[in-house]
C-alpha cells in the first residue's frame, strides 16, 4: 500500500525504478561503476547518510545510472538497511514547473513522508538537480527547501541529488548530512550500450531503420565536430535529427509499409547544416594524400617539402593508428617572413573544411595575461574576436594559428606545453578544456639562416645559351650528382628542429612537428605573382565589369623589382609590398574613368619602351596577353 501511495504522489514528475522491471540479461550502462560501493557505504550509515552525486554526464543518463545502482542494491553483499530498497527518481525541474508555488511542493513531500512511516524497506529518493531545490536566503547562502528537511530527518529515507560537475562549489554550502561523491562519466562499453538502447527508441519514435554501425559513426562525428566534452549528448541529438530527416522519405502507400533507412549520407548532411562544412568533407578516416598535395600546391608555391610533411602529419592524425594524447595536430611552421607560412594555414583550412572561417589567429597579448585560455583570437574571415576557452567549446575542430611563438610570454609557453602534451588544459577553477580535435599551428623565424643554406643545394645553375652537346651532357651528370645529395623533407625538418631547440623550451619542442619553409625561388615568386594578378582580375570583373590582361614580361619585371627590394633592404621577399605599385596603377586607371559611360572594359598591363616602367592602359582591341580573369 505504501508503495502505491508513493507511486501516486510522484506519478507526474517521478520515475520508480523497480528491480522487477529491469531486464537483467541485456547490457546495462554503468553496471560495473566503481563508485557504487562508496555510495552504498554512505547510504547505509545511521547518520550523515545522504549523498550529492557530482556527475560528468547529462541528466538524460541519470536513469541509466540509477538502473544499474538498483541492480547493485539487490545483491547479497548489500547491508540489510538498503537491500531491496525502493528507488525513486524525481525530475525536480518538471515538479517545479507543474506546481504553482513551493507550498504545494512541500505538501507533496509531507504526504510522501507519511507513506514512509508504514514502509518496511528503505526508500532512496534521487533528485535530478540539487540547484533547483535551493533558494537564496541571507545573501549568498544557499539553503535546501524546507520541504526537503522533512525527508532528510526520516529514518526510512535516503536522499541523493545530482549536481553537474561544473557546479561542484555548491556542495560546500549544502546540509552537512550530505556526503559528496564524484561520479565519472560512462565508459566506452557504457556508451556502446547507451547508443544501442537509444537507437531502438529512435527507430520506434521516427519509424525508421538505423543500421547497427551508424550510432558509433555518429559518435565519432560528434566528437570531431560538435563537442569533445558533451560528445554523447551531441551524438544523441545528431541521431535524433538524422532519423527525423530520414523519416521524410517514408512510403506509407507500399504494402507492407517500408521504413526508410538512415544512412551515413543523412548523418553528414544534417551535420553539414550545423557546421557549414560540406558533407563530402565530413567523412572520417578519409584522406587522399595525393589529392591533398595537389590541392595545397595550387595555393602554396615553392614549398613542396613543407606540403609533403604537412600531408604526412595529417594522414597520421586521421588514421589514429599510433597512440596520441595531444591535439589533433601540433605543428611548428619554421621559416623566414613571407615564405608562405600564413598562406599555408589558410590553404589548410580550405583543404580540410572547404572554408577558411575555421582558422583563428592569436592576437598579440599584453604581458599581464593570467592564463592562455584568456588569449584572444581573431577569425580569419570576418575578424571577430573571442577567447581561446570559448573557441575550443564552440568549434573543437578549429585551426589555431599563433605566429612568432619565439616572442610569446612565459604564461603562454607554459599553457601551450600543457595543451600539446595532454590535449587538455585545466584552469585555476578546475575547469578542463579539451583540445583533442584542435589543430594548433605555431610559427617562428628561428632557423631561417639554416634554411637559407639548405635552399642553396636546391638552386638550379644559371643556364648559358652557348652550350655544345658535351657541355649539356656534363651539366646533366653534375646535376644528377648534386640531386643525390639533396635533403629529404624529413631531413630538413630534423636539421631545423635541432637549431630551433636551442631557443625554444625543449619541453615544448618535443610535442611539435616541424614543417620547414624554404626561401622562395624566382620561379615560385612568378607563380605567386600570376595568382595575385588572377585574384585582382576577378575583383575587377566582379566590381567594375573590367577585364584585366597583362603582357608576358610583367611577371618577370615584378620578380626583378622584388629582388632589387630584397637586396636594398636585406629583408625577406615581401611580394605584397612590391605589388603596391601595380595596385596603385590599376586603381588610378579605374577611378579616372569612373564617370565615363563609354569607357572600354579592358585594362592591359605592360612595360614602356625602355622596359623600366610598368603602365596600365585601356584597350578597345586585345593584343597578345595573359588573361588575369
Amino acid at each position: 500500500m505504501a508503495t502505491a501511495n508513493k507511486d501516486l504522489i510522484f506519478s507526474q514528475y517521478g520515475y520508480n525504478i523497480s528491480y522487477n522491471k529491469i531486464k537483467k540479461n541485456t547490457p546495462i550502462p554503468f553496471r560495473e561503476h566503481d563508485k557504487f560501493h562508496l555510495i552504498v557505504d554512505i547510504l547505509s550509515r545511521k547518520a550523515s547518510h545522504h549523498a550529492i552525486l557530482s556527475a560528468d554526464f547529462p541528466a538524460h543518463l541519470h536513469v541509466y545510472f540509477l538502473t544499474a545502482l538498483g541492480l547493485h542494491l539487490n545483491q547479497d553483499i548489500i547491508p540489510h538497511t538498503l537491500r531491496g530498497a525502493d528507488l525513486i527518481y524525481l525530475d525536480v525541474k518538471n515538479l517545479l514547473l507543474m506546481k504553482n508555488n513551493s507550498k504545494a511542493v512541500e505538501q507533496d513531500f509531507q504526504s510522501f513522508s507519511q507513506t514512509l512511516d508504514t514502509c518496511e524497506k528503505c526508500t532512496l529518493l534521487v533528485l535530478s538537480d540539487l540547484r533547483l531545490l535551493q533558494t537564496n536566503q541571507q545573501g549568498s547562502e544557499l539553503k535546501l527547501l524546507p520541504a526537503l528537511d522533512i525527508l532528510l530527518a526520516h529514518p526510512k529515507c535516503r536522499v541523493m541529488a545530482f549536481l553537474d560537475s561544473q557546479n561542484e562549489h555548491i556542495s560546500a554550502d549544502v546540509d552537512p548530512s550530505f556526503d559528496y561523491v564524484r561520479v565519472e562519466g560512462p565508459s566506452a562499453a557504457d556508451i556502446t550500450a547507451i547508443l544501442k538502447m537509444e537507437r531502438a527508441e529512435l527507430e520506434n519514435y521516427h519509424h525508421v531503420v538505423i543500421p547497427e554501425e551508424l550510432p558509433g559513426y555518429a559518435y565519432s562525428l560528434a566528437e570531431r565536430y560538435l563537442s569533445t566534452t558533451h560528445t554523447l549528448e551531441k551524438t544523441l541529438l545528431l541521431l535524433d535529427s538524422s532519423a527525423a530527416r530520414a523519416a521524410i522519405t517514408e512510403r506509407p502507400d507500399s504494402n507492407p509499409p517500408l521504413k526508410p533507412v538512415m544512412t551515413m549520407l543523412t548523418l553528414t548532411q544534417v551535420l553539414s547544416g550545423w557546421t557549414r562544412i560540406p558533407a563530402g568533407h565530413l567523412q572520417l578516416h578519409k584522406f587522399k594524400y595525393s589529392d591533398f598535395i595537389q590541392g595545397m600546391q595550387q595555393n602554396v608555391f615553392g614549398q613542396d617539402a613543407a606540403i609533403a610533411l604537412l600531408g604526412h602529419e595529417l594522414q597520421q592524425s586521421l588514421a589514429r593508428l599510433q597512440q596520441h594524447s595531444g591535439p589533433f595536430c601540433s605543428l611548428l611552421f619554421a621559416g623566414s617572413e613571407h615564405s608562405g607560412k600564413h598562406t599555408a594555414a589558410v590553404a589548410l583550412a580550405n583543404q580540410l573544411f572547404r572554408q577558411p572561417n575555421v582558422l583563428y589567429i592569436a592576437q598579440p597579448c599584453a604581458s599581464g595575461l593570467s592564463s592562455i585560455m584568456e588569449l584572444k583570437l581573431q577569425k580569419y574571415t570576418d575578424k571577430t574576436s573571442l577567447k581561446l576557452k570559448d573557441l575550443v567549446r564552440q568549434t573543437p575542430y578549429a585551426i589555431v594559428l599563433y605566429e612568432n611563438i619565439d616572442a610569446a610570454s612565459p604564461v603562454t609557453l607554459d599553457g601551450l606545453q600543457e595543451i600539446l602534451g595532454t590535449g587538455r588544459f585545466q584552469d585555476t577553477n578546475g575547469q578542463t578544456y579539451n583540445f583533442s580535435q584542435t589543430i594548433i599551428i605555431l610559427t617562428t623565424v628561428l632557423g631561417t639562416n639554416l634554411l637559407n643554406e639548405i635552399a642553396k643545394t636546391f638552386a638550379p645553375e644559371p643556364e648559358s645559351n652557348d652550350m655544345d652537346l658535351l657541355q649539356l651532357v656534363m651539366r646533366e651528370q653534375k646535376h644528377e650528382t648534386l640531386t643525390s645529395h639533396h635533403y629529404s623533407p624529413q631531413e630538413i625538418a630534423d636539421t631545423v628542429r635541432c637549431s630551433i631547440a636551442s631557443y625554444l623550451p625543449a619541453s615544448l619542442c618535443q610535442y611539435l612537428h616541424v614543417i620547414p619553409f624554404l626561401p622562395l625561388s624566382d620561379a615560385s615568386i612568378e607563380q605567386i605573382m600570376r595568382l595575385k594578378l588572377k585574384e585582382l582580375g576577378k575583383t575587377l570583373d566582379i566590381r567594375y565589369g573590367v577585364e584585366l590582361g597583362y603582357a608576358p614580361e610583367i611577371t618577370r619585371y615584378l620578380v626583378n623589382e622584388l629582388q632589387k627590394k630584397v637586396s636594398a633592404d636585406n629583408q625577406p621577399a615581401d611580394i605584397d609590398a612590391v605589388l603596391k605599385q601595380l595596385y596603385f596603377a590599376v586603381e588610378q586607371a579605374v577611378l579616372s574613368q569612373a564617370d565615363n559611360k563609354n569607357r572600354p572594359n579592358q585594362l592591359f598591363l605592360q612595360l614602356n619602351e625602355t622596359g623600366e616602367i610598368m603602365r596600365c592602359d585601356w584597350l578597345s582591341t586585345a593584343p597578345a596577353r595573359q588573361h588575369a580573369t
